[in-house]
């Protein structure tokens, strides 16, 4: 049984690092995979630490799988809403533009004798904090 419990601490430090290394790099964002990393590594250590009753270590890791795992939780209720929004005519009354000004659009001239695209100056106005865009 000792050598279980050994494995155990061992494979969930290494489980641990490597999540964090691939969240420290880039690699992987703050998802669904780095919080299973946390949840695994961080209930094996607890299982190794509390076998050699280290409380404050058991207590810092049984914690940490437990973020993970109601982060894990709560990813999964988290319902996805639209990335863009965009509204033809008006901007809702209750957004505030952060963002606005003349944005140059350019587009192919329909006339066979125009050799350059032609511009166009089409107002438009971001709003709202994140994603949320409005075409004013």
């Amino acid at each position: 049984m000792g050598v279980v419990i050994e494995a155990a601490g061992w494979f969930g430090s290494i489980v641990t690092l490597v999540g964090f290394g691939l969240f420290s790099s880039g690699r992987i964002g703050n998802g669904r995979l780095y919080q299973l990393f946390n949840l695994v590594g961080g209930a094996a250590v607890s299982v190794n630490v509390a076998s050699h009753g280290a409380l404050p270590s058991t207590i810092v890791n049984t914690v940490w799988a437990l973020i993970a795992a109601i982060t894990l939780v709560r990813m999964s209720r988290r319902r996805r809403g639209p990335v863009l929004t965009l509204v033809p005519d008006a901007a809702p009354s209750n957004v505030v533009p952060f963002l606005t000004g003349p944005v140059q659009v350019l587009a192919s001239s329909l006339h066979p004798a125009a050799s350059q695209p032609m511009a166009h100056t089409t107002p438009i106005g971001i709003v709202g904090a994140g994603a949320t865009a409005t075409a004013v």
